[in-house]
């Protein structure tokens, strides 16, 4: 759950306050954010369904990976979440959505 990560951030409310067009989840943009900004892939709760899970943030990080790896990725993550001024930039950007 990285409800506390979105607070950190202030996502929620950067989230509230996005297009219906760049809206997902707060979750969402956190995945995105930490794939294109700090290099950690992660799935959001939408990934592996939605029931019960309504208002809730979570993260599922693969654990099929060498220790170093794990630790390595779990730095990643920490640092994502103590990036607000990475969030504002990737927010104006947003990577994930322009096309290819």
């Amino acid at each position: 759950n990285i409800s506390g990560i979105c607070e950190n951030l202030g996502l929620i409310e950067k989230h509230d306050s996005l297009s219906a067009e760049e809206q997902s989840s707060p979750a969402n943009i956190f995945q995105m954010f930490a794939l294109y900004e700090h290099q950690i892939a992660v799935l959001d709760r939408k990934s592996f369904g939605k029931i019960g899970a309504d208002g809730k943030h979570f993260l599922r990080l693969s654990i099929a990976a060498e220790q170093s790896v794990l630790e390595e990725g779990i730095l990643r993550l920490k640092n994502a979440g103590e990036d607000t001024n990475g969030l504002d930039r990737f927010l104006q950007k947003r990577p994930d959505l322009t096309s290819a």
